[in-house]
């Protein structure tokens, strides 16, 4: 975390013997910098709509965990890579052309 703290400094324009200040302090850590990334998302629009959805949630089936605000970014990802299962209205269809016949297949 010194080498994080030090090149965010340095990107900052922060002297390196200042990297260390208050300013910085949430990079102390693996524990304080995931602390203050996780207070971070919690103040996002996207953590409050998914505590709204959890709300909803809830009335139908009380017993469902809270969110959690790490895993939001994951959850994220997930949507903008289309690989949330909601999103069928896309296809691809690739062909192999192989110089020789493959050794073993699928059968498609």
């Amino acid at each position: 975390m010194l080498w994080v703290r030090r090149h965010v400094a340095r990107e900052l324009g922060v002297p390196l013997d200042e990297s260390s200040t208050k300013a910085l302090a949430f990079l102390a850590s693996e524990d304080s910098a995931k602390t203050s990334f996780e207070n971070f998302l919690r103040g996002t629009a996207e953590y409050e709509a998914r505590l709204k959805r959890w709300e909803t949630e809830r009335k139908i089936t009380p017993d469902a965990p809270k969110p959690q605000a790490l895993d939001l970014p994951g959850e994220l990802l997930v949507q903008a890579l289309g690989l949330d299962g909601g999103n069928t209205g896309d296809q691809l269809t690739v062909e192999l052309a192989l110089p020789v016949q493959p050794v073993q297949t699928n059968g498609r």
